[in-house]
């Protein structure tokens, strides 16, 4: 099982970060604070990140120029979710 914990920005107070749990690649993308990412217009897709000895996992806007960290993941192996590496585009790509 794996465990997802939202990042909420430092400069962002009020507010703590929901912990939610999945099995699948579907069930992480079905978690609300995830999914809504998905529903954005300039969403191109989601990629993970290697942090430590858990994984970011992001959602890229505008073909990857512009990307955010969603939350952190801890309990899964990194290829049972079957998400592409994070890399960033610089525009020149």
């Amino acid at each position: 099982m794996g465990t997802i914990k939202q990042h909420i920005p430092n400069f962002v107070s009020g507010f703590d970060p929901a912990t939610k749990n999945f099995e699948t690649l579907e069930e992480l993308l079905n978690i609300d604070f995830v999914k809504r990412w998905g529903g954005d217009d300039n969403f191109h897709q989601f990629s993970i990140g290697p942090y430590g000895d858990r994984w970011h996992l992001m959602a890229e806007q505008d073909n990857g120029r512009r990307w955010w960290v969603i939350g952190y993941i801890t309990g899964i192996v990194r290829d049972e979710l079957n998400l592409p590496d994070w890399k960033p585009n610089k525009g020149d790509e």
